[in-house]
């Protein structure tokens, strides 16, 4: 099963969604999340069929149902494999922390995106995920990826976003969050976080820490305070910052106290901005 190509994942997707669907329709669909010529997806449909990935009947697109049937056989052995126990970052008690070094902010989000969803299936419904950015790194560089992580995190509970700057491409970032699926998301300047560099999520009694070197933070501030239209923004080369070599650190800690402080400033500046909006109507 292909599940880490983006093109292939997002034509697999729709077609779970789509059943029967013409490929021109297919390719209206998909180009919206990944662009693509149509002459070139043509040539994608094809060598799905001929995997027997996809299959045409009648001028309709299906998935294979061989392909169904060994993403089912798949599904069983990943529940056996990795939720019939809870992994290790679960199981952190109270004070307890693990670390977790790359060298560079692609590599480490794979580890960070893994022990998230980890926490979310722990908490399930019972706790949302709230997500602080000093800029919105991650929906501007890697939207795709972005949106497939929040649907799964969706799936499972709430999640709310914070970033501590309103520059043109913080406001933007903000609103592709709430595109995401965030209940509430907000650029704001007031917050107490840092304004460069950092990261923090919380789930639960859980705290995800990142803070990137500055080498890292420097190049991403170029592009916040300098891009004051979307069509000025580059995504390829601000996606090239992800893969830069530097060496990254995320910490993971089970703190009651701080995952609750960090709770508290969501909320406060939700409030602010509540207050703001309602005293700008009054106007």
């Amino acid at each position: 099963m292909q599940i880490f190509d983006p093109l292939q994942d997002t034509i697999i997707h729709k077609l779970i969604t789509h059943k029967g669907i013409s490929t021109q329709s297919l390719h209206k669909l998909v180009h919206e999340e990944v662009p693509i010529s149509l002459p070139n997806f043509y040539k994608i449909i094809e060598k799905l069929i001929t995997n027997r990935v996809i299959m045409k009947e009648n001028g309709k697109l299906y998935l294979h149902n061989r392909r169904i049937l060994g993403v089912l056989d798949l599904a069983d052995e990943l529940k056996a494999t990795y939720t019939t126990e809870l992994t290790s970052v679960t199981q952190l008690l109270e004070g307890q922390s693990v670390i977790h070094e790359a060298n560079s902010i692609k590599a480490l989000d794979v580890v960070w995106a893994d022990w998230e969803l980890s926490i979310n299936r722990l908490y399930g419904e019972a706790e949302p995920s709230y997500m602080f950015h000093s800029h919105p790194y991650y929906i501007l560089g890697a939207k795709e990826t972005e949106f497939a992580f929040w649907k799964q995190v969706a799936k499972m509970s709430t999640f709310y976003y914070l970033c501590a700057n309103t520059k043109f491409l913080d406001i933007y970032g903000a609103k592709l969050y709430e595109e995401a699926g965030a209940v509430k998301s907000l650029a704001s300047d007031a917050t107490p976080f840092l304004k460069e560099g950092y990261c923090i999520t919380t789930v639960g009694d859980f705290v995800f820490e990142v803070l990137y070197p500055t080498e890292i933070s420097d190049y991403f501030k170029i592009f916040f305070d300098t891009i004051k239209e979307l069509k000025d923004f580059n995504a390829e080369l601000f996606h090239r910052i992800f893969e830069m070599k530097a060496n990254c650190k995320l910490t993971l800690r089970r703190d009651k106290a701080q995952a609750a402080m960090t709770r508290k400033i969501f909320q406060e500046a939700y409030d602010r901005d509540a207050k703001q909006k309602k005293l700008e109507k009054l106007k």
